[in-house]
C-alpha cells in the first residue's frame, strides 16, 4: 500500500492528505488508534461484570471463547494489516496491539477473580491471565495467518470448543456433575 494508491482510492488529493498525515504510516498509526480505541469500548462491554453477575464459570468462559473466535474472524484484515505492518515497522503499532491483548487480559482477570472459588488453580489471576494471553495468541495466529481457507481443517466453532476446554483446564475448573 502506498500513499498514491491510498490517494486514488480515497479521491482525496495529495495536499489534503499530506495536511493531516506525514505519510502512510503515520495514516496506519492514527487508524490503528481509533481501531483499538473502538476495540477496548467493544469489549470493555462485554466484558463487564454486571453483564456477568449469575451463572458459573464454565459457561462464560466458553461464551468469551466464541465471541473471541468470531471478532477475529469479522475484524481479520484490519488486524491483519495493523499486525504486517507493526511488524515490518519500529513503532507504536506493535505496541498497541500488546497494549489490547494485556487490558483484555486485566479485564477477563477481573472478571473471573470475581468466581475465585470455582478456580482450582493455586494462583488464579496469573492462571486467567496465561490462558487469555494464550487464547488471543492462539486464535490471532490461526485466523491471521491461516486467514479464510482453514488449512488446519479446524472449524471455528470447534476451535472456541478447543479454546473453552484449554482455558478451563489451565484455571483448573471442576467438570460439575449432573444429576
Amino acid at each position: 500500500m502506498t500513499v498514491q494508491n491510498i490517494l486514488e482510492k480515497s479521491g482525496a488529493g495529495a495536499g489534503n492528505f499530506y495536511g493531516k498525515f506525514e505519510g502512510r504510516d503515520s495514516l496506519l498509526e492514527y487508524l490503528a488508534a481509533l481501531f483499538w480505541l473502538a476495540a477496548e469500548r467493544e469489549w470493555g462491554a462485554v466484558l463487564d461484570g454486571r453483564m456477568w453477575q449469575k451463572g458459573e464459570t464454565r459457561p462464560l468462559i466458553e461464551q468469551l471463547m466464541k465471541m473471541l473466535v468470531s471478532w477475529f474472524r469479522a475484524e481479520d484484515a484490519t488486524l491483519k494489516t495493523f499486525l504486517l505492518h507493526a511488524l515490518s515497522e519500529e513503532g507504536t503499532l506493535l505496541k498497541r496491539i500488546s497494549g489490547f491483548d494485556n487490558w483484555m487480559a486485566d479485564e477477563i482477570t477481573g472478571l473471573l477473580l470475581e468466581r475465585k472459588e470455582e478456580i482450582g488453580h493455586a494462583s488464579a489471576g496469573l492462571a486467567v491471565r496465561v490462558a487469555t494471553l494464550q487464547a488471543v495468541a492462539t486464535v490471532r495466529s490461526r485466523l491471521l495467518f491461516l486467514g479464510k481457507d482453514m488449512e488446519d481443517g479446524i472449524s471455528d466453532s470447534r476451535l472456541a470448543q478447543e479454546m473453552t476446554r484449554s482455558f478451563l483446564g489451565h484455571l483448573e475448573v471442576a467438570k460439575r456433575e449432573t444429576s
